[in-house]
């Protein structure tokens, strides 16, 4: 009896075992997931006390549990704050450059300057004497017309009669200052006038010889070798005009001058040229045969005007017109000529 009650009693004890295993699991799993999962009360996230007493009851209900693994609470994203809108800058370009490149033009022309090797003692001397030798013959080719002789005349008459100052002849526009300009309150006087006329007096006596040796080269009753030896006197003649020129050393505005006036010649020659050339374009012939044609219908041959009508397919008063415009473009030509020869 005693062995069937103490085995009565094990099974008394064994059945909650077993009977208890379930439970413990479950309260197990609902411990995990509770832990694992946050429960929201209220809105509120559950507290980790609150999972503490879970454990704690289970514990007083003899039910094993598991440790419970302490899972980080999930929190809320936040709401991204949108940034401010701000216009954005365009990214400029760097062009890559080589070593020693810049952008500033500045440095940029000092940097091609000092590229170019400078010029030694010896290149500026040659420089020098072809800048010379350059303006030595643009005198020499403006001084070689009669032009020049007349034009340094007219200076120096208007520099007797004081309408003009010596530093206007030889280009010193700008009056001196202080007691250089004045002597005793009077203005001091130019040295370099005095050598200007003297030379002034030489180009006269040249131009009193060459018009003397013409008047006697157009006689009838000069000998053709007379006239040679006046031919051989004009060379020598310009030659030593032109050097008194060269001497004179006047300004360069002067030489300026000169030379508009030989480009407004050549302007008007070209002009009346211009003239006789659209004639020849129009009637198809030279302006020689114009005229000989044109003297015909002018003198009043017979059938004349008929025969030059026909020959240039123009009415005979347009050809007599032309005379006149030829020989007006000729008489023009002609001056301009004399006036710079």
């Amino acid at each position: 009896m005693k062995r069937v009650g103490k085995q009565a009693e094990g099974k008394k004890v064994a059945t909650p075992e077993v009977r208890s295993r379930p439970a413990a699991r479950a309260a197990t799993a609902t411990a995990h997931a509770a832990a694992r999962e946050p429960r929201e009360i209220g809105g509120d996230r559950a507290a980790p006390e609150e999972l503490d007493q879970v454990v704690s009851m289970l514990g007083d209900m003899d039910i094993e549990v598991d440790a419970v693994e302490e899972a980080p609470l999930v929190e809320e994203p936040e709401k991204e704050v949108e940034a401010e809108w701000t216009e954005e800058k365009p990214e400029v370009e760097e062009t890559e450059r080589a070593p020693g490149e810049t952008a500033d033009p500045v440095r940029m022309y000092l940097q091609e300057m000092g590229g170019v090797p400078l010029l030694s003692r010896e290149e500026e001397v040659a420089i020098a004497k072809e800048i010379e030798a350059g303006e030595r013959q643009v005198r020499e080719g403006v001084f070689s017309l009669d032009l020049a002789p007349e034009y340094v005349l007219q200076l120096a008459e208007r520099l007797r009669k004081h309408e003009i100052e010596a530093r206007h002849i030889f280009g010193d526009e700008e009056p001196e200052s202080g007691a250089e300009a004045t002597e005793n309150g009077e203005p001091k006087e130019d040295k370099r006038a005095d050598a200007f006329l003297r030379q002034v007096s030489r180009l006269k006596r040249f131009a009193g010889e060459r018009e003397k040796l013409a008047r006697e080269r157009d006689r009838a009753k000069t000998s053709k070798v007379r006239r040679a030896r006046i031919e051989k006197r004009f060379e020598v003649i310009k030659k030593d005009v032109l050097e008194c020129l060269l001497d004179m050393k006047i300004g360069t505005k002067h030489i300026t001058l000169l030379v508009d006036k030989l480009k407004e010649a050549h302007r008007l020659i070209e002009t009346e040229t211009s003239a006789v050339r659209r004639l020849e374009q129009r009637f198809g012939h030279p302006a020689a045969e114009i005229l000989k044609q044109a003297r015909r219908i002018a003198n009043e041959e017979k059938d004349a005007a008929r025969a030059v009508s026909r020959m240039f397919r123009a009415p005979a008063v347009q050809i007599v017109e032309s005379l006149e415009t030829i020989g007006e473009a000729r008489r023009r030509s002609q001056q301009v000529l004399r006036e710079l020869d």
